[in-house]
Formats: C-alpha cells, sequence, structure tokens
C-alpha cells in the first residue's frame, strides 16, 4: 500500500475554505498533510483523525507566532513565506477569531498579487508589441510565458478580492 498520496489544490488565494476541507476529509480518511509540492499536497498515511485546518498567508512571522498558535492548539504542518498551514483537533477556536485581522493579512496578499498581475501584464504587452513589430519568434515565446505569469497574478488577485468582499459583507452583518 503506498506511504503517500498526493491532491491537487484548488488555489488557496482562490478558495482556501475548499482546501482546509479537503484536508480535514483526507485526514478522516487517514491521509494527513505532509507538504506542499508547488500544485500538490502530499499527504502521508496514518491513522483516521478528525482534524481541522486553517491557513494564515502572512508574510511577516516569527517563531512568536508559531508558540501563540501552539498555546491556542495549533501545529504547523506547512511553513513557507507568506504560506503557513496550521493543523488542530475538532473543535479547537478559530486562529482568526476576528474579521479585521484577516482582512488585513488578505488585504496585503491582494495588493502583492495585484502588483504582480500587472508589472506581467505590462512586460507581456511590451513583449507582444515588440515581437509583433520584429516578426521575433522568441519574443513572441517570451509573451506566452509572460502570459502564464499574469494568469498566476490575477487569479489569487480575484480570489482574494472576493474573499474581501465577503468578509467586510460578514463584518457589516456582525456589526
Amino acid at each position: 500500500m503506498a506511504k503517500y498520496k498526493y491532491r491537487m489544490g484548488n488555489g488557496l488565494a482562490i478558495s482556501p475554505e475548499k482546501d482546509m476541507r479537503m484536508f480535514a476529509e483526507m485526514s478522516a480518511k487517514g491521509w494527513h498533510l505532509e507538504e506542499n509540492d508547488g500544485i500538490l499536497f502530499r499527504f502521508a498515511q496514518g491513522e483516521p483523525h478528525r482534524y481541522i485546518y486553517a491557513l494564515n498567508m502572512d508574510e511577516d512571522t516569527d517563531e512568536t507566532m508559531y508558540e501563540t498558535y501552539a498555546q491556542c492548539g495549533w501545529t504547523p504542518v506547512i511553513k513557507e513565506k507568506g504560506m503557513h498551514i496550521f493543523r488542530a483537533e475538532e473543535g479547537t477556536p478559530p486562529i482568526f477569531s476576528d474579521t479585521a485581522s484577516k482582512l488585513e493579512i488578505l488585504e496585503k496578499e491582494r495588493r502583492k498579487f495585484g502588483i504582480y498581475a500587472l508589472v506581467w501584464s505590462i512586460i507581456t504587452v511590451l513583449l507582444l508589441i515588440i515581437g509583433d513589430m520584429t516578426q521575433s519568434m522568441l519574443l513572441q515565446i517570451l509573451s506566452l510565458i509572460g502570459l502564464t505569469q499574469v494568469i498566476f497574478g490575477a487569479f489569487p488577485f480575484l480570489g482574494l478580492c472576493r474573499q474581501i468582499r465577503e468578509g467586510r459583507r460578514k463584518e457589516e452583518n456582525d456589526d
């Protein structure tokens, strides 16, 4: 029997709640999140357990944050710059208890992806224009590569915009 399974995520910046549910469902079946391999998540075989998962996309992290989360019952599973996935026992209070702190982190990420998409959009347009004027196949190929970078920035940007809009709506309804 295989020791590992791989699953493709839905896009943490686009719909993290779907991925968190997938991680919890996998753990209930005995497959626990272990690693992120680009667009794939690796799960290690173990005993079935009812865990819940949470995502923190804050880039400004330190050991104090991990200690605070640990005191609240959350264990880091994946620690990468800008992506921290934690696991806890079912029923543990959520990492973000207030919407305002969650929105602050989402807005930072949205800015980052927005700038990334904008810069690559400008580069891609310039490559297309110059490639068309010079009939350079190399520049046209580079513009296609640039277009993929635009997509990798634009989709998370749009997903984060959706999450922020939903968070603001929730915040208004809570008031």
